[in-house]
């Protein structure tokens, strides 16, 4: 079950036609600085990088160096079936906070 709700929300993340068969493991976004005056400020990225490569969460853009030394960390051991596009993501800066939505 608990497979499931992951799957599923991973799949809302990812938006309409993408489906994903292993996520793998993740990167934490509290790991990360969020904080924005604008939105473009922020930078959309994938939580599961072993996973079809969706944008899930939105951290500061001056964190990008940071992200990518985590994201690289990451050893991906299984094989994953992505289906569709990934949503286009739309970043926002809401009450100082980076967001992404689609």
């Amino acid at each position: 079950m608990r497979q499931l709700v992951g799957a599923l929300w991973l799949l809302a993340a990812c938006g309409p036609g993408t489906a994903v068969s292993n996520m793998g493991p993740g990167i934490d976004v509290a790991q990360f600085n969020q904080a924005c005056a604008a939105a473009s400020d922020c930078l959309a990225v994938t939580l599961h990088p072993c996973g079809c490569g969706c944008a899930e969460a939105s951290i500061a853009s001056s964190e990008q160096s940071k992200y990518q030394t985590a994201s690289r960390a990451i050893t991906c051991s299984a094989p994953i079936t992505c289906a569709g596009d990934c949503a286009a993501p739309i970043n926002s800066c809401t009450a100082g906070k980076c967001a992404v939505s689609f």
